[in-house]
């Protein structure tokens, strides 16, 4: 009959595989930089930057126990050389948008406001994440937006940017 259709790359090895565990190993050491870069500034101005920063070394972390996992698997039959290329680079593809998300709300943040900066870093990063169609990024954003507002700003006393 031919063959069978590829599901996953999840349990293919090779160049995209170990480009992920690099990738991911170098993120997380450059997390661990700023998180002890942080440590002599007040305790108010390290708070967001401490949970940001530790959420991205929590996620880093876990992907980089999947793809060890995945280096570690055995390949099975045969599959097409481009659907093995495509599934295999859009973790790492995912793997440098993030930071650039991130950075860029930082700019966002300073120039637009909290309420307008906030919304839309969170719904890129909920469509990246895979978060389908766009309007559910959207929508889930502003919740986002709600509970980083209710933490930072009544919980912790901490003025976020207008």
């Amino acid at each position: 009959m031919g063959q069978a259709p590829v599901r996953s790359g999840a349990n293919r090895i090779g160049l995209g595989a170990f480009t992920e565990v690099a990738v991911t190993a170098g993120m997380l050491a450059f997390v661990g930089y700023f998180l002890l870069s942080i440590q002599g500034l007040r305790f108010q101005a390290r708070i967001f930057p401490t949970v940001v920063l530790s959420v991205c070394a929590v996620l880093l972390l876990i992907t980089l126990v999947t793809a060890t996992v995945k280096l570690a698997r055995r390949a099975p039959e045969t599959a097409p050389a481009g659907a093995e290329q495509t599934e295999e680079l859009a973790p790492v593809y995912r793997s440098f948008l993030v930071p650039v998300v991130l950075i860029g709300a930082s700019f966002a943040i300073k120039h637009l406001g909290f309420y307008i900066a906030v919304p839309i870093v969170a719904g890129l990063l909920f469509w990246i994440a895979g978060c389908r169609p766009w309007w559910l990024a959207a929508v889930l954003a502003l919740p986002t937006t709600a509970l980083v507002w209710l933490i930072f700003d009544l919980l912790v006393g901490v003025s976020l940017p207008r």
